[in-house]
C-alpha cells in the first residue's frame, strides 16, 4: 500500500503451465537499440570466430559487444535508437 492506504496495482505475467512457459498471447517487448545492434554484430563475431577457429564463450562475446557499443560514435548509436 501507499502512505495514503491505497493499494497499488501490480501486474505479473503468470506462467501458463507448470513447465514455466509464458502464455502464447503474451506480448514481447520490442528490442532496444543495443539489442538490435548486438543481434547483427554477434552474428558477425560468431562467423569470424568460426573462421579463425577461436574458442570464445558467450560471456566473453557479450563483454566484447558491450565494450564495442560503448565505443561506438553517438551518430551510429542514434540510428539504432531510431529503429528501436
Amino acid at each position: 500500500t501507499t502512505s495514503s492506504g491505497v493499494y497499488k496495482a501490480v501486474f505479473v505475467a503468470e506462467p501458463d503451465s507448470s513447465d514455466g512457459t509464458m502464455p502464447p498471447d503474451k506480448v514481447k517487448r520490442p528490442l532496444n537499440a543495443f539489442m538490435l545492434w548486438a543481434k547483427t554484430r554477434r552474428a558477425e563475431l560468431q562467423s569470424e570466430k568460426a573462421r579463425l577457429q577461436l574458442k570464445v564463450n558467450n560471456a566473453q562475446l557479450s563483454k566484447r559487444l558491450g565494450l564495442e557499443w560503448q565505443a561506438l560514435p553517438t551518430a551510429t548509436k542514434q540510428a539504432f535508437h531510431n529503429k528501436a
